[in-house]
């Protein structure tokens, strides 16, 4: 509960006493939809494996980004 009332006051720039004087009990179901909806959206983009797909340490530089293009293009 502690941790709702928390999301709701960091989505509508709250206070917590302002969240558990004004809120009711629709600003809680919105907030468990949003939430679910997300882990759903956060599941869906993981690979089949369960992990996520790996970052990249560092962006590649202009001339990587040129030499993957070329590549590419002599690939077809």
């Amino acid at each position: 509960m502690i941790l709702t009332v928390n999301n709701l006051a960091k989505t509508y720039k709250l206070l917590p006493s302002e969240v558990m004087e004004r809120g009711n009990t629709f600003d809680l179901y919105v907030m468990d939809i949003a939430t679910r909806y997300e882990r759903y959206q956060q599941k869906k983009s993981q690979d089949r494996f369960g992990q996520a797909a790996p970052t990249p340490k560092r962006m590649p530089t202009k001339e990587e980004m040129m030499d993957m293009l070329m590549r590419a293009k002599g690939a077809k």
